[in-house]
């Protein structure tokens, strides 16, 4: 036992559970990147599809669907929109920090005169993709 001091072996535990505790942050914090980018995937494989008819590269964009009565599937095409275009290059956000989606119903030629849904988004300026977005959906009625 020549050399070693009683408080050696606590020393080692310490930096042990230390080392433990920092592994366990870093591999948490990987595992939620993943999770986050996996769920962008899976919004955007099964959202049914839309069309843009009108967006003016300021703050709001338009969109037409077929209609459908699930809010699931209109959250899907609202928050894929809003994915796909809160970064273009062209839009300004200046002057306003949100972005509004709106979306109609169109069946042929005939599109609803009032959106079915919205969603706005709170884009911070400069726009940054590690901020969490603050989305708010609005459905027709409420």
């Amino acid at each position: 036992m020549a050399g070693l001091s009683p408080t050696s072996g606590h020393n080692f535990m310490c930096r042990f559970k230390r080392r433990i505790v920092i592994l366990g942050i870093i591999v948490g914090l990987a595992s939620a990147c993943i999770r986050d980018d996996s769920e962008a995937a899976s919004i955007s494989a099964h959202c049914p599809d839309y069309q843009i008819f009108e967006d003016q590269l300021i703050t709001f964009i338009k969109v037409s669907t077929p209609p459908t009565k699930n809010k699931a599937d209109m959250k899907c095409i609202l928050t894929k929109v809003a994915n796909d275009h809160q970064d273009d290059l062209k839009r300004d956000y200046l002057f306003f920090d949100y972005l509004w989606i709106e979306l109609y119903f169109k069946e042929g030629d005939i599109r609803t005169p009032t959106p079915a849904a919205r969603l706005r988004r709170h884009v911070p300026a400069p726009v940054r993709k590690e901020i969490p977005q603050e989305d708010q959906f609005y459905f027709g009625g409420e």
